[in-house]
């Protein structure tokens, strides 16, 4: 019986660890991504960075050093980290072949990489992809002569068409790239971007009476480099030491080869520190096949740290070579003289002076974040402009210009979520095609038609305040139209009227008559109406109590009384308050293109504006500071002098001014971003961190009577407080009935600021002087 059991316990055993076996098979087969090109780049685990617009997710492989099952974890969690991203809608950048499931290495990862990626493609809603190309193992293979894709190589092209077919963007490191990757499909060349890496070189100490170390990193298997290696070993001294990284390079060790040093294949950091204590560089390609289109990404390392480098003549290093001065190339009969006379006389030093400079543009992957820095530059440099100049050309009455190359759909976003669709459809319809300005023309058709809806009910608040003797005045939009070259083209989203606090309770009780819905009249706020599917604001202040405010601003534009004249503000004091609400906007939720063209429209064509006084005004109210970067700022977007208003800008901020306001659209932040930026404001404006973490939370969760009577939904709590407890509850209960759990949740978690964000804040605040 005991010789049994022991014999079924180790039949047991046996059979677990053959499972285990063959599941670390498996997981063994998914890590084969890691290997080949792939190791030559960069390979970070995936982390957060930021796009133009919104969140994005950088996705790449984890280095091959990292331990075996750590990593085989580390892959299978990416695929499901890319998955639940795109399903959240978040911006994703892929290092191509450095994806999750590469599947050049076997056929069964073939199978799944292409049912995963249609799976990506399939959920891929409104999520952007991006794919940074660093190299196409096809074509590379067919130029250096050696094998590493295991599967049929039509099999591989059909997958990158896939892959690219749906991405939003293609990245290539260079115009030589494009063009290659422009041969594989036509309708690849307009969304693919030339987007090398921009760098700042390190500085370098130089070493004296040390020998010259000369630095070589690449594939050390192919005919052509390993003659070339043998001939530069030839040619050195006893002051010259050779070092070498790459694969498959024993050979080099071997055949002994004098003054040089072979460090093996090493991870990307090692790679980096060692090059990093090099002269100079050299470059061995040939100017054939494959390399007459990519730049090596090795070259983005050397100029990383002010590496002088000497190349075999490339079309694509030549090119470089010309605009930076940063090294030499030379043609391949000509590279040995040429690599001595560095060496023995120094020529390298003098292409170190170069670096001091220049910002170069490299192709090193490893700043992911200058790799979306350059997008938004570069990538969406056409469009932005050709967007900005639409406006500046309506501004100034102007034709546009069309221009080739332009991405109508990104113009329409930028239009839609602007709330400027009637104005560039008007610019650009004279050379839109046919079903661009179908497009246009029907959603500018649609705008119009809510104005319209805007204008009758403006009119019947209009009749309604007269016929109950009521003064008033509109507020905003209705206040700008007229300084529009097309007043109608300026778009409206509700109707804001200012009357009398003693009036409020007489305009509630005739618009209910009149069939106006009341959402809400709190006393201490706007009272808010709907009506017709539009929303109106009924107010008795310009300024009412809110976690930034400026006791002398509010004094100032709650006077406001005495500057309403035949139902209108004066203009002169309406600017300032168009200028405060803009800056209100900008430190809570953000702002959009729309609310600067309205600063831009009224200081070009109104000509009642007392400029004296509004200066003299703005700097009582520490609000001169404000006004002149949003001059400087509408100076640059749309054209104009701003009445010899607008001053110098720092260029860096200008260019992270216009992605922010760009990518706000017009009413800002998402609701997630909103409701951190009044988290940081609240603890910014509170004295104790803590206790204002522990009151905003108290707030959110037991609201005031004030503030729940005054809304429809708890409309039973109206003179009676007591009730207030049940309402609470009955908050809570409908909430979650709602699904409103999640959203509640995340509004409780944005009320913890960090130090580092409220710095940040702090920080961002001061460059848009709103401090």
């Amino acid at each position: 019986m005991t010789k049994r059991k022991n014999g079924s316990a180790y039949r047991k055993r046996r059979k677990m660890v053959t499972k285990m076996l063959n599941v670390v098979t498996v997981i063994k087969k998914l890590n084969e991504s890691v290997t080949g090109a792939v190791e030559n780049t960069s390979l970070w685990i995936t982390r957060n960075a930021f796009l133009a617009s919104g969140q994005s997710r950088i996705i790449n492989m984890p280095r091959s050093k990292i331990g075996f099952f750590k990593k085989s974890v580390q892959n299978i969690c990416m695929l499901f980290k890319v998955f639940f991203a795109v399903l959240k809608n978040e911006d994703i950048l892929f290092i191509y072949p450095a994806i999750p499931l590469y599947p050049a290495t076997s056929y069964k990862k073939y199978c799944i990489a292409t049912d995963y990626y249609r799976l990506i493609r399939a959920v891929k809603g409104k999520a952007r992809i991006f794919t940074y190309v660093i190299d196409l193992p096809k074509e590379q293979e067919e130029s250096f002569g050696y094998s590493r894709i295991k599967i049929d190589k039509d099999k591989l092209l059909d997958f990158e068409d896939m892959l690219f077919s749906m991405s939003d963007k293609i990245i290539a490191v260079s115009s030589g790239f494009k063009t290659l990757l422009s041969m594989r499909c036509k309708g690849y060349e307009n969304k693919t971007e030339i987007l090398p890496v921009m760098l700042k070189a390190q500085k370098r100490e130089d070493k004296k009476g040390e020998k010259t170390k000369i630095f070589y990193s690449g594939e050390l298997e192919r005919k052509f480099e390993k003659n070339m290696i043998r001939k530069i070993s030839e040619s050195l001294t006893d002051n010259e030491e050779f070092v070498i990284l790459g694969r498959c390079g024993e050979w080099i060790n071997e055949e002994k080869l004098a003054h040089t040093r072979y460090l093996g294949y090493v991870d990307t950091n090692t790679h980096d520190e060692i090059a990093k204590g090099c002269d100079f560089a050299v470059i061995c390609y040939p100017n054939t096949g494959y390399y007459k289109y990519v730049t090596p990404s090795k070259l983005g390392t050397y100029m990383r740290f002010s590496l002088p480098v000497l190349a075999i003549k490339n079309d694509t290093i030549s090119q470089f070579f010309d605009d930076c001065k940063i090294g030499e190339c030379v043609d391949e009969e000509e590279f040995i003289d040429i690599f001595k006379s560095w060496c023995r006389d120094s020529k390298f030093l003098n292409y170190k002076s170069a670096y001091d400079k220049y910002d170069f543009y490299g192709t090193n992957i490893q700043n992911f974040k200058n790799i979306l820095k350059l997008w938004r530059l570069r990538g969406m440099d056409k469009n932005k402009k050709f967007f900005l100049d639409c406006l500046a050309d309506f501004l100034n009455g102007r034709q546009t210009i069309p221009q080739n190359g332009i991405d109508w759909d990104m113009i329409y976003d930028f239009a839609v979520k602007h709330q400027m669709i009637n104005i560039i459809e008007y610019q650009c319809r004279s050379f839109m095609d046919g079903d661009t300005f179908a497009r246009f023309s029907k959603s500018a058709k649609s705008a119009l038609f809510y104005r319209l809806k805007i204008e009758n009910i403006a009119s019947i608040l209009k009749d309604t305040c007269e016929n109950l003797g009521i003064e008033y005045a509109f507020l905003k939009g209705p206040t700008v139209a007229p300084f529009y070259a097309v007043p109608e083209f300026r778009s409206m989203g509700d109707v804001d009227l200012l009357v009398h606090s003693e009036d409020r309770p007489r305009m509630l009780s005739a618009l209910l008559k009149k069939g106006f819905t009341n959402k809400s009249h709190h006393n201490e706020h706007e009272w808010v109406f709907w009506y017709s599917g539009a929303e109106v604001e009924i107010h008795d202040k310009l300024i009412y109590k809110e976690v930034f405010n400026d006791e002398k601003q509010d004094a100032f534009l709650n006077d406001m009384w005495g500057y309403v004249k035949d139902s209108k503000l004066d203009e002169s004091f309406n600017f300032i308050y168009l200028l405060h609400h803009l800056k209100k906007h900008l430190t809570s939720s953000g702002a959009g293109f729309r609310q600067f063209f309205d600063i831009a429209c009224v200081t070009k064509n109104c000509k009642e504006l007392n400029w004296e006084w509004i200066f003299e005004k703005l700097k009582n109210l520490n609000m001169l500071d404000f006004a002149n970067l949003c001059f400087t700022l509408c100076s640059r977007w749309f054209d104009t002098d701003m009445n010899g208003f607008a001053g110098g800008i720092d260029e860096d901020f200008y260019e992270e001014a216009t992605e922010k306001i760009l990518a706000n659209g017009i009413f800002g932040f998402s609701d997630d971003n909103n409701q951190f930026n009044m988290s940081v404001n609240r603890v910014k404006a509170g004295k104790n961190r803590f206790f204002t973490y522990f009151s905003t939370v108290m707030r959110s969760l037991f609201p005031s009577y004030k503030s729940m009577s005054a809304m429809q939904h708890y409309a039973f709590l109206r003179n009676k407080p007591f009730l207030l407890p049940a309402a609470w509850i009955y908050r809570a209960f409908w909430g979650i009935k709602n699904g409103k759990r999640k959203r509640f949740t995340a509004s409780i978690a944005s009320v913890f600021v960090s130090k580092k964000k409220l710095d940040e804040r702090v920080e961002e605040m001061k460059k848009w002087k709103l401090d």
